[in-house]
């Protein structure tokens, strides 16, 4: 892929993006929850900066927090170890590739009787 066309679906993506957290908040415009009752309690301690950043993250990033959490439901020991957007390239390699339903050689026609 070229530089602008790598750049055009950097913007697509982002903007399907935007798209899909506005369709979230929509669909929990009704239950908000309080962000400090999806802390988990070893992490109330004002003094601990560990903790202070957790909750400033879960903050800035309600809809990674609350994935974390549906994770962590099924897989109490899951860990994140890091988040970040795929590039177009990443994404590409990673898009799965159709079976071909058929051969490359053309049919016989068929014999006319």
């Amino acid at each position: 892929m070229s530089k602008h066309k790598d750049k055009e679906r950097a913007k697509w993506q982002a903007a399907e993006y935007e798209k899909w957290k506005l369709a979230q908040a929509r669909k929990s415009a009704d239950v908000k929850p309080d962000i400090r009752n999806l802390i988990p309690e070893q992490e109330d301690d004002e003094n601990d900066p560990l903790a202070q950043a957790r909750r400033r993250n879960r903050e800035k990033y309600p809809e990674i927090a609350a994935f974390v959490d549906e994770v962590r439901k099924h897989f109490p020991d899951a860990k994140v170890v890091s988040i970040r957007p795929l590039t177009p390239e990443e994404m590409e390699a990673r898009r799965p590739v159709p079976a071909s339903l058929g051969s490359d050689e053309p049919d016989e026609q068929d014999d006319q009787q």
